[in-house]
């Protein structure tokens, strides 16, 4: 990998997870730790492959084992080519996951990665940060800027909430924000 989790921890001074079972903190069970301690789960982008296992169960990595078990708010944010976001196996999976709670940000209409045009495309930076703030004021009722703490899976985009009105975009290899 061009940047390792080593990088991630060095720089935000946090521990990074990025295995199911880690030998060296499974005597506190991190994994359930991990989502015993989340208000909002937030997955973007979220491919296709992520919301079919999610929609069906599985859990065999870390991410869809910690949505599986937590009971914070989901949010999820599909990022994909315009035909597999049409593709109606992926549209059903994403109604079983929106009727049992999950909250989808649908795709923006635009250029795509693979040079198709479309919907598909990553929401907006700001968007994503609106919505993750939305979810947790209904979760909370009050302002959750003061209290609130992000932690990246590995993630590709990283949003700073403590300053809602100069959100910042930073970039990194990796699919999932938790």
């Amino acid at each position: 990998a061009f940047v390792t989790p080593l990088t991630f921890q060095a720089l935000s001074e946090n521990p990074i997870h990025t295995d199911l079972f880690n030998l060296t903190e499974e005597s506190e069970m991190g994994h359930i730790h991990l989502a015993e301690t989340a208000d909002l789960i937030c997955i973007a982008p979220a491919s296709a492959n992520i919301i079919a296992r999610l929609a069906h169960g599985f859990c065999d990595d870390l991410l869809t084992t910690l949505v599986s078990v937590s009971h914070a708010k989901k949010l999820l944010c599909p990022a994909m080519n315009v035909n597999m976001w049409n593709y109606s196996i992926t549209q059903k999976n994403l109604r079983i996951l929106g009727d049992i709670g999950i909250d989808i940000l649908e795709p923006d209409h635009g250029s795509l990665a693979c040079g198709y045009e479309g919907k598909g495309r990553l929401p907006a930076p700001t968007a994503i940060a609106d919505r993750i703030l939305e979810l947790l004021r209904n979760t909370t009722g009050t302002s959750p800027i003061s209290q609130t703490h992000a932690q990246t899976l590995s993630g590709k985009r990283r949003f700073d909430l403590h300053r809602p009105r100069e959100r910042e975009h930073h970039c990194s290899l990796g699919p999932r924000l938790l």
